[in-house]
């Protein structure tokens, strides 16, 4: 059994050697299930030795304490803030500190905590938005990197804007299995096309949709097109544009997201075979049911028919929108 007096006794006069053997006793009798008189005891000797001049004592104490169930929130915050050898392995695992503790530290210490913070196990969502906005690139690489990690929707915007230019980043982002489509559509465009290939299988997009979400440049300038056209002349356009085999998913996808439905039923026309009169016949009738077996039979791949119905809707509450406003 560990003599806490005795050790409170001599600690004043003991050399640097002699404190860093005690700060690993004491660490370890923290870490284990002790009396509440001896523990307040043990904790009143890890508050000298957490101030020790010497690093080698307080990063012994650190590593020895960082399991403790219980440890009184000052201790905690004292070894979680000071230089990163002691603080680190601490701060990596220890449950002594609340998410609300571990967020403020992130935006007020340096490099070294926020590394070891990303690679906690179960970081809340908050720690790791404040790692994400604050963090370096290689804590922020760790965030990505930690699977356990709650990533959400803000952190992934935050990362592709600080860092824009950085392909690891992205590439460790696209290797998680947690990623919404919109941010699945923001990494298509700036992956490598190994990494490319990879989240298009992962989150099962096919081709199509990847072709799509990676064409914003082209859609851009097809959007103007149409928008500058006559109706015979966006007619014209898209019949050349099948005759020549260009007719491609994104072309019809843009139709829809103009809400230009006249001409996004004359391409539908166009690639699947079927006269303008039956579309609208049979999309005047069921909308869902009716749309999905056209977009079959236009040879659009599954995975994007959702996406097409769910346009084409709002489209749709976009030409009523905009015959209210002229009326």
């Amino acid at each position: 059994m560990l003599d806490l007096a005795t050790l409170q006794r001599d600690l004043p006069a003991a050399d640097p050697e002699a404190r860093a053997e005690l700060a690993e006793k004491v660490g370890r009798f923290l870490s284990a299930d002790q009396a509440r008189v001896e523990h307040k005891t043990a904790e009143d000797l890890a508050r000298i030795l957490a101030n020790d001049a010497t690093v080698k004592v307080r990063e012994l104490l650190a590593t020895e304490i960082r399991n403790c169930p219980f440890l009184s929130p000052d201790i905690a915050e004292k070894i979680a803030r000071d230089v990163d050898e002691v603080a680190a392995p601490f701060l990596l695992c220890t449950e002594a500190l609340t998410a609300e503790a571990l967020e403020e530290i992130v935006y007020q210490c340096g490099a070294g905590a926020r590394e070891a913070i990303a690679l906690r196990e179960g970081l809340p969502e908050k720690v790791s938005y404040a790692i994400s906005e604050v963090g370096h690139e290689k804590a922020v690489c760790n965030l990505l990197g930690n699977m356990s990690a709650e990533i959400s929707d803000r952190i992934c915007y935050k990362v592709t804007e600080r860092f824009p230019e950085s392909k690891s980043l992205m590439e460790r982002m696209a290797e998680r299995p947690d990623l919404s489509l919109t941010v699945v559509e923001i990494l298509v465009d700036r992956l490598s096309d190994g990494y490319k290939n990879k989240i298009v299988s992962a989150y099962g997009l096919g081709e199509d949709y990847a072709s799509y979400i990676a064409g914003e440049t082209k859609r851009k300038a097809l959007a103007n097109l149409l928008e500058d056209a006559t109706g015979p002349e966006i007619e014209a356009y898209l019949k050349k544009q099948f005759e020549e085999g260009k007719l491609s998913v994104d072309l019809l996808l843009q139709t829809l997201k103009d809400s230009n439905i006249r001409a996004f039923k004359y391409a539908l026309s166009l690639k699947s075979g079927i006269s303008m009169d039956e579309i609208e016949q049979a999309l005047a009738d069921d909308v869902d049911d009716s749309f999905k077996n056209l977009l079959i039979k236009a040879d659009i791949g599954e995975q994007l028919i959702q996406l097409f119905i769910s346009t084409y809707k709002s489209g749709l509450a976009g030409q009523v929108s905009s015959a209210i406003s002229i009326g």
